[in-house]
């Protein structure tokens, strides 16, 4: 997908890259899936591209349909993606609704519903990370946490004869998902928010050590001792909207 800058040495001063094996991966959807299940298939660039340049004429092309795994995080990297035309008419653009970051999650799982994809596996970006500026930055983690249940619950409801990840997985991905949106809630302040979703996603699994951790410290607590409020019910829009405008 990309090479990633990293702070261990695995780029010396002058730029270049000494081992590409320290260059961690820019997407935490990945750390669900061996790389075999995701892209079963393989072809050589050559197979596939004729006259492609000889340096890279050998590098693997793989190809799965991936739809089902995007639901647990993205796995394709906008920079560096091809897509036809004909298919971005078919899955849509980009939501509006979908504020701060993550948006690009919502456009690619739609567009990898649609068919097949495929991932040439050659470095060709370079990045440095962790500045201010960078939409990636702590203080938009909150968006891109609310927007990833915002894009998998609708989808759930709208696709759920397409997923073929067993119940465990699901059940994984569900629990991670609220549990990601309820520790970056209570990281900016937003407590009554963080509360109910960590409760969501203890409803999932309840062995969950730092999750109960959290809800236990003072302040943090179930109000009314009924089932949380979930992403896809008014009264979590109309909270969230209200609170990180």
């Amino acid at each position: 997908l990309c090479l990633v800058w990293s702070e261990m040495s695995a780029i010396d001063p002058s730029g270049q890259v000494t081992s590409p094996r320290y260059l961690r991966r820019m997407y935490s959807g990945y750390e669900y899936w061996e790389t075999e299940r995701l892209f079963p298939t393989t072809y050589s660039l050559q197979e596939i591209v004729r006259n492609a340049p000889l340096e890279i004429g050998d590098t693997a092309v793989q190809i799965g349909y991936i739809f089902s795994e995007m639901l647990g995080g993205n796995l394709v990297h906008t920079s560096t993606v091809m897509i036809r035309r004909e298919f971005i008419k078919q899955a849509g653009w980009y939501n509006p609704l979908l504020k701060g970051i993550g948006e690009d999650y919502d456009f690619h799982l739609r567009l990898c519903r649609l068919g097949p994809v495929a991932l040439m596996d050659v470095p060709t970006t370079l990045y440095r990370r962790g500045l201010e500026d960078h939409l990636a930055c702590d203080k938009h983690k909150i968006s891109a946490s609310i927007n990833y249940l915002r894009t998998i619950l609708p989808v759930l409801e709208k696709h759920f004869d397409q997923v073929t990840l067993s119940r465990q997985e699901m059940k994984r991905i569900l629990r991670d998902g609220f549990n990601w949106a309820g520790e970056m809630a209570l990281d900016t302040g937003m407590r009554p928010l963080g509360r109910l979703l960590l409760w969501e996603s203890l409803e999932i699994s309840f062995r969950q050590p730092r999750t109960l951790d959290h809800v236990a410290l003072p302040g943090v607590h179930r109000a009314d001792g009924t089932r949380g409020i979930s992403p896809s019910e008014g009264g979590f829009e109309e909270r969230w909207q209200g609170e990180t405008k």
